[in-house]
């Protein structure tokens, strides 16, 4: 991501957030939902469990309702009255929300209590194999195996000094599909003074199997009853207990179909010969000792959008599904290498996923993106992310945050439609374009579309995941600096600090923010790399090959933090190549070459991430370690000998990798 994109994010954010900074009277300071709001923990609409807040302990299969229509055979029920209301009292439709027939695999679990919690006696980021054991106070169980998920748990850190802190209990991988499981929070758990936490007295009257004269919480305790059963015939004491509660994972028929119905639809209407495309600008650079010539055009694209408009949504059917709208224009680039004066035989294409709010047509411009396709003797071709391109910026500011959340489709709408875009592109550089004059050097065509690879950036990367799952063209992948699992993700992304200002000034509450973060990975799900990770060497698509992965962390990354990459490396299940900088729970040690690996860079970066939840310093791209990886000799000597039709996974380094 450029610095001038960052920087206009920031100036704008700040900009709304001081016209939209008037007193909110009602605002709790202990974080909780405001007085009289619609959040407010009373109510049929309202998880009895706790009484401390309306929608909390989430996910909860309290908000489940049957559908025998659903794969899962539930359908996610959030009440409108349950959901935050900002400043202007615009209260979140949930209607997007209740498509689900589940929750996420990627969900971020959420727990708020009067009492507040002890840093001293929760599971750490640095632990995580403690989590699974007899020593730990939160448990992540699966109702089917009985399996212990690995984890960490963190206190929401995003509000001020004298807000109750929410506990968050991040996942160490994406959980399973259509699968029920239980958190527990287990006596000895300590509230935020240092005192043992008591058991909320709605879940103690539910543990006590006594009379219960409340009809929503005795409907409750009648649903959980399976579930303390469950747990006692584990071992678990209900005594045991400060709070215990299930929920079911959506199916992955659900989160995947529609890209999947989307991708196939758009791939069955582009002709054999490639879409249809004009060429805006041919410039050749006969100055530029790497780049011979860049290529911007337009090309025809099947579009699920309502409109062309930059705000535009997906066009929904009466059961929440894409349809098919018609055609669109979306812009792509090409740079052509100087080596292509010199080559004897056609060149690979390597498709290019560039970073957050970025425009290929323009950003693909810098020093970098001009030097690594002629080091790899390369073309690149892009098109933008769009929800997350430059475009997308102001309108993320003003209809999401600044008008109402409810409008987060913006984003995660327009990201499914940029995946038909890449898929589109793919095949607009196996078809007529290679014959375009444009990319002919010396009247003969530079390239015959045969050796296609795939290298992303950052979001490029993030969204490479998702790509790989479902392009069948292309076998090889390089994920540089990539991650997923959105809502715990952005939280640390040095990028989030100015949506985190807005965000504070609309919704003032703590813990209202983190239920908006942890809602949102519902919308995030239909592309983030959590939902398709599986599918590329374990449980690939039906007549899909594995893919072919590198996928690089940089150590202490300001904007895609480490625990996020790590997250979908062990939900892929890529092997660590050795030797390494750092083992990386959950992966297991192989020395290379490998076919696929996971590889962690120390770039001896100055500024470490803080490990709370909040966004990481905004180090210049100089001392950044997320922009230092890509530019040094071993990382493109590692792309050179992957991208190759045997390439592997290869340590480039001295020892391990540490060329900071």
């Amino acid at each position: 991501m450029r610095l001038t994109h960052h920087s206009l994010a920031l100036a704008l954010a700040l900009a709304l957030a001081s016209g939209c900074s008037d007193d909110d009277t009602n605002a709790r300071k202990d974080g909780g939902p405001p007085a009289g709001d619609q959040g407010a923990a009373t109510g049929p609409h309202c998880n009895p469990i706790s009484t401390d807040n309306c929608l909390l302990p989430w996910p909860s299969s309290f908000y489940l309702k049957k559908d025998s229509a659903s794969k899962t055979g539930w359908r996610v029920n959030y009440a409108k009255a349950a959901m935050p209301s900002n400043k202007s009292g615009v209260t979140v439709d949930p209607a997007r929300y209740n498509l689900a027939d589940g929750f996420s695999v990627a969900s971020q679990p959420l727990v708020y209590l009067a009492e507040g919690f002890s840093l001293d006696t929760l599971p750490g980021v640095d632990a995580l194999a403690d989590s699974t054991g007899d020593k730990s106070f939160i448990w992540l169980m699966n109702m089917s195996s009985g399996e212990k998920v690995p984890l960490w748990a963190e206190l929401d850190e995003n509000g001020d000094a004298d807000q109750i802190k929410p506990l968050i209990i991040r996942p160490a991988r994406a959980l399973k599909f259509d699968t029920s499981y239980v958190i527990i929070l287990r006596k000895g758990i300590k509230d935020a003074k240092g005192a043992l936490l008591t058991t909320p007295l709605p879940f103690k009257q539910i543990l006590d199997a006594g009379p219960l004269s409340e009809p929503t919480l005795k409907a409750e305790a009648t649903r959980l009853a399976p579930v303390i059963t469950f747990l006692t015939g584990k071992g678990i004491k209900k005594d045991d207990l400060v709070l215990a509660w299930d929920f079911h994972t959506a199916s992955k028929e659900f989160v995947r179909s529609n890209l999947l119905e989307m991708v196939k639809a758009a791939r069955a209407k582009i002709p054999a010969t490639g879409p249809k495309y004009s060429i805006t600008k041919s410039v050749d650079t006969p100055t530029d000792k790497n780049l011979l010539r860049y290529v911007i055009g337009k090309m025809t694209v099947p579009s699920f959008l309502q409109t062309d408009a930059v705000d535009a949504t997906l066009k929904l059917d009466s059961n929440g599904k894409p349809v098919y709208r018609g055609e669109q224009q979306f812009a792509f680039r090409i740079n052509i290498p100087n080596c292509a004066k010199s080559a004897t035989k056609p060149l690979p294409i390597l498709y290019y996923g560039m970073g957050l709010f970025s425009q290929p047509v323009d950003d693909m411009d810098t020093f970098f993106d001009r030097k690594f396709p002629n080091t790899l003797c390369m073309i690149t071709a892009s098109t933008a992310w769009i929800g997350l391109s430059f475009p997308d910026l102001a309108v993320i500011i003003d209809k999401v945050i600044t008008k109402d959340f409810t409008n987060l489709p913006v984003v995660t709408d327009r990201l499914q439609q940029s995946h038909v875009n890449f898929h589109t592109l793919v095949k607009l550089m196996q078809g007529d374009l290679l014959k375009d004059k444009a990319l002919q050097v010396a009247g003969k065509s530079i390239a015959d579309g045969k050796e296609r690879y795939y290298v992303g950036i950052s979001n490029g990367g993030i969204q490479g995941v998702s790509a790989a799952a479902l392009e069948p063209d292309i076998e090889r992948f390089v994920f540089n600096v990539s991650g997923g699992f959105w809502s715990m993700m952005m939280q640390r992304s040095s990028n989030f600090k100015s949506m985190a200002i807005l965000l504070k000034a609309r919704y003032p509450a703590l813990v209202d923010r983190a239920i908006l973060v942890s809602l949102s990975q519902h919308l995030w799900d239909h592309t983030d790399p959590a939902s398709f990770a599986d599918m590329l060497l374990t449980s690939p698509a039906a007549g899909m090959s594995k893919r072919r992965i590198m996928f690089q962390e940089a150590l202490y990354d300001d904007q895609v933090p480490n625990i996020s990459t790590e997250s979908v490396a062990r939900s892929i299940g890529l092997p660590q190549l050795t030797p390494t900088v750092k083992a990386v729970f959950g992966l297991t040690q192989k020395a290379g070459p490998q076919d696929s690996a996971f590889t962690v860079w120390d770039m001896k970066v100055k500024h470490i991430p803080p490990k709370k939840n909040i966004p990481a310093y905004k180090p210049p791209a100089s001392e950044s370690a997320h922009d230092r990886l890509r530019h040094t000799d071993p990382n493109l000597n590692a792309w050179k000998k992957f991208f190759t039709a045997t390439g592997k996974v290869e340590n480039t380094c001295t020892g391990a990798c540490d060329p900071g």
